[in-house]
């Protein structure tokens, strides 16, 4: 993300904006007037660090402003990584007893999420659990997918490397094995499921999976309303961080990992001349052990050729986030080319900062572009590239702000009331439920 002061201990995930300490029934946003007289019972992640609990905190809040009944069954991994199949097993028949009380369910999806304490591929088995119990009972289920099958299932490069042969085959049983158990729940008979992919490109992936199109439906990732007291203060932002009057200011926010490209983008900047500067603001992921990036950025933020050009903030608050995006010139998405995902919690972040936003041209966010015309594209992983179109972005004022006022288009038409009333008229069409006069 020389170190910034943080609060790793805040009970603010990293990327949501909702207060922990209101539960779904006593949230402060405002209800319309009348009830919508739809129940909702969500499964997913919560109150936890971690992007989908804050997608759905995010959602819980938006449908009880539009009249919605909301409660979650929590499925965190801090807990199930813990359980054996049996245990899993009773849980899921936990969460159906549960639902039977609620008009409809809405599953939020990510591999890891089903996998309690085997391997990535049970959590193919897991989820059909659940699936096929709600089918059982009639009851209509939305799901979101956040990760697409082929992400968790990618077919490696052809080599004789055992490793390789390995993953091979356990990436061909995945497919295979998601293709059977899955996908026919989302037939064109399954009139009770619906899938939503925040992506074109994520409802082709769940197509080719074996998914009826007439199952999916394209809903973008919302995008909160923010305020940044330091958006029109950049001058001050910067003298707070103690950085340079001549400092131009690049900036990452997320979870650290290596697919997000941090260690890409401290590469990039060594070829930069030395007025530019990092902030890489965010820390790593709480519940993956296995990704060392953090490790190294910090390693790289402390070479002598980078310590006072490469900062790393760890995990961060609001005010953090604020400040450093205030101080900001671009902001920086530099995904790798292997990425496969359906939306970014993170680039929802850099677009609503007030700054432009520079991406890597992979299909999510070339189909932001595409929409929106509110990114300036990159080829991923080319750093020569990356070094030109920034310096170049950096000496054109006005395209920097035809790019932020883009932006602001795009993330007014994706938030949480418009993209939360495309999801309530779904529940409708399920429910056979019309919509209220007064709406």
């Amino acid at each position: 993300m020389t170190t910034l002061e943080t609060r790793p201990n805040s009970a603010r995930p990293q990327e949501v904006l909702v207060r922990e300490s209101e539960s779904p029934a006593r949230s402060s946003a405002p209800k319309r007037a009348g009830s919508a007289g739809i129940r909702v019972l969500h499964l997913s992640s919560w109150k936890t660090r971690c992007g989908i609990a804050d997608y759905c905190a995010n959602f819980v809040n938006a449908l009880e402003a539009a009249g919605v009944e909301s409660d979650v069954f929590a499925l965190n991994r801090e807990n199930t990584r813990f359980l054996t199949d049996p245990e899993m097993k009773a849980l899921v028949g936990q969460f159906l007893e549960k639902a039977r009380d609620f008009d409809v369910v809405h599953i939020q999806h990510e591999f890891g999420l089903f996998v309690g304490s085997g391997r990535l591929s049970n959590s193919i088995r897991v989820f059909r659990q659940f699936l096929k119990g709600l089918r059982s009972m009639g009851k209509p289920v939305v799901v979101t997918f956040h990760t697409e099958p082929f992400a968790a299932f990618r077919e490696p490069k052809v080599a004789l490397h055992p490793r390789t042969v390995l993953g091979f085959a356990s990436s061909f049983f995945g497919r295979n094995r998601w293709g059977a158990k899955v996908a026919p729940l989302f037939s064109r008979r399954s009139k009770r499921a619906t899938a939503i992919a925040h992506s074109r490109y994520s409802r082709l992936a769940l197509t080719k999976s074996g998914f009826s199109h007439e199952r999916i439906r394209v809903i973008p990732h919302a995008i909160i309303e923010r305020t940044n007291p330091w958006l029109d203060r950049q001058a001050e932002a910067k003298r707070s961080l103690n950085l340079p009057d001549d400092a131009i200011v690049l900036s990452m926010f997320g979870f650290v990992a290596k697919y997000k490209g941090p260690l890409f983008a401290a590469k990039v900047l060594r070829q930069l001349p030395p007025n530019y500067h990092l902030l890489v603001i965010g820390g790593p992921h709480p519940e993956d052990n296995t990704d060392t990036t953090f490790n190294k950025i910090l390693q790289q933020a402390g070479d002598a050729s980078l310590r006072d050009r490469l900062r790393v903030t760890g995990y961060a608050d609001k005010a953090t986030i604020d400040l450093c995006q205030g101080a900001t010139d671009i902001c920086l998405v530099p995904y790798l080319r292997s990425t496969l995902l359906s939306a970014s919690g993170a680039i929802a972040w850099a677009l609503t900062s007030g700054r432009p936003v520079m991406a890597s041209k992979i299909p999510a966010f070339v189909e932001i572009s595409q929409t929106a015309d509110c990114l300036a594209l990159v080829t991923p992983e080319a750093p020569f590239e990356w070094v030109w179109a920034i310096q170049r972005l950096a000496a054109n004022h006005a395209e920097k702000e035809r790019l932020v006022a883009n932006a602001k288009k795009y993330a007014t038409n994706l938030s949480w009331k418009n993209v939360t009333d495309q999801i309530v008229a779904e529940y409708r069409q399920m429910l056979g439920k019309a919509a209220p006069a007064d709406r």
